[in-house]
């Protein structure tokens, strides 16, 4: 198997083309019920045959460092709109 844009492949045969490499199918056509009343997997040999197949589950979501959101939010063209109005309004004479 290989893994690309977040889309694992994994090399099968099919009936028609022989071997090719396919998008991985997970199993969504049960109802919810049974997945709601799913007990999880029974041995330890299908929890490794999974992991194999699935991978884990998990996501790496990067922290962002406060200096890049705060240089990011700065830049926002509202912001910059708003110091620009808040600078007329304190040059402004009365």
């Amino acid at each position: 198997w290989f893994e690309y844009q977040k889309q694992k492949y994994c090399y099968t045969e099919t009936e028609k083309d022989g071997f090719q490499f396919a998008r991985l199918q997970y199993p969504t056509q049960s109802t919810l019920s049974s997945y709601m009343q799913s007990k999880g997997l029974k041995s330890e040999a299908a929890v490794e045959d999974a992991l194999g197949k699935w991978g884990e589950n998990d996501f790496d979501i990067p922290m962002p460092e406060l200096l890049d959101l705060f240089v990011e939010h700065a830049l926002s063209p509202f912001f910059l709109f708003q110091v620009f109005c808040v600078a007329l309004w304190c040059l402004d004479e009365y």
